[in-house]
C-alpha cells in the first residue's frame, strides 16, 4: 500500500471530469467514486461459513452503456489464495456450499447520491 498521491488525485480528477463532460442523460448513473462498507467487507470476506475469512476483494470494473457511453461501475467480490500464493475469485461450490450458491458481489454505494458530507479529493 502507498499514501495518496498527486498523480493519484490528478486520475481521480481526469475521471471526474471525464463523467462531467457526458450529455445529460448519463447523469443518472455517473458516480465519482463507491462506497463499501465495513459490513458488507465482512460478510463478502466471511462467506466461508466455517469461520475461516476469505483473503482479499478484488474490484472488476463494469460500464452501464447510456447513449453510446460507457459509464464506469464496479463490483467487489473476495478471492483466496491458492498454494501457489495466487489469489483466485471464491467460488461456493469449490468450498462445499450449495451447488447453484453465486459469490456475494458488493456493489458500493455511489457518489453522487450517497455521499458525506467530507470527502478527501
Amino acid at each position: 500500500m502507498k499514501n495518496l498521491s498527486h498523480e493519484d488525485i490528478e486520475q481521480i480528477n481526469n475521471m471526474k471530469n471525464y463523467l462531467d463532460s457526458l450529455p445529460p442523460a448519463v447523469n443518472v448513473k455517473k458516480a465519482y467514486c463507491f462506497m463499501i462498507t465495513r459490513d458488507e467487507i465482512n460478510a463478502l470476506l466471511n462467506q466461508k461459513k466455517n469461520g475461516q475469512l476469505l483473503d482479499g476483494l478484488r474490484v472488476y470494473l463494469g460500464a452501464n452503456m447510456i447513449e453510446g457511453h460507457a459509464v464506469p461501475n464496479i463490483h467487489v467480490i473476495a478471492c483466496e489464495k491458492d498454494e501457489a500464493n495466487i489469489y483466485n475469485d471464491f467460488e461456493p461450490e469449490s468450498n462445499g456450499l450449495l451447488k447453484n450458491d453465486l459469490p456475494l458481489v458488493a456493489q458500493g454505494k455511489p457518489c453522487p447520491t450517497a455521499c458525506g458530507k467530507k470527502s478527501f479529493i
